[in-house]
């Protein structure tokens, strides 16, 4: 295990660098070869980043606590970890016992990342911690928001609204599409009886169309 590539990643060097290895140890690599592995580790973070998330939400995300609720789920989710996990590179560093040494199961990746999370938690205190999810896991308001979008189904809820109170269509246009297959961004217009009532881009249409339909609602519950 490459400790010092792995501290690259996590822009942190460990004082103890059992905490980190161990937080990458499987159960499966520690019975095989009898050293401690991160489920005790995965434990503690699961509690530690949750407190985390949970306070920046309410200090910075007005909503009600069901919308909140679930905000966080999908921000600690096993998907979002386990994609976090990917996109840093830490994955590839996991050690686990050859019964799997074929295939990793997402939940180990999300795992993994609570582990890490408790061992700079141990290692540097409540303050590191917190600043690594902050930095990985809530980002900015926009990936944020992102989150937010896939809880609440705004295109219903503007459907519902329209429908009660306005009796027009609502159709989403696809305005221009750039950059890259890997990480195209889509401009989706909301019209409102052939009307255009809001513009706004995403990484896929169902983003963008969501960000449409909850700007046009705002712009119809304050006319």
């Amino acid at each position: 295990m490459n400790i010092e590539k792995i501290e690259d990643i996590l822009q942190y060097t460990f004082f103890n660098k059992y905490l980190l290895k161990t937080a990458l140890t499987h159960s499966s690599y520690g019975h095989e070869n009898g050293v401690g592995d991160y489920e005790y580790l995965e434990f503690v973070g699961d509690s530690v980043m949750g407190m985390i998330v949970t306070e920046y939400l309410y200090k910075n995300i007005p909503s009600d606590v069901g919308t909140l609720s679930k905000l966080k789920a999908s921000l600690v989710s096993t998907e979002n970890l386990c994609e976090i996990m990917q996109k840093m590179g830490l994955n590839k560093y996991i050690l686990v016992g050859k019964s799997m040494a074929v295939s990793h199961p997402k939940k180990i990746y999300a795992d993994v990342f609570e582990a890490i999370v408790a061992a700079m938690y141990f290692d540097g205190g409540f303050a590191l911690a917190k600043a690594f999810v902050l930095d990985n896991v809530i980002i900015d308001k926009n990936n944020v928001d992102e989150h937010l979008n896939n809880c609440i189904d705004y295109k219903t809820t503007l459907q519902e609204f329209v429908q009660k109170d306005i009796k027009e269509r609502i159709d989403y246009v696809v305005v221009s599409q750039s950059g890259k297959d890997h990480e195209k961004q889509f401009l989706i217009s909301v019209l409102l009886g052939g009307k255009e009532l809001a513009r706004c881009s995403g990484f896929s249409k169902k983003d963008a169309e969501q960000k449409c339909a909850k700007e046009a609602l705002e712009i119809l519950k304050n006319r």
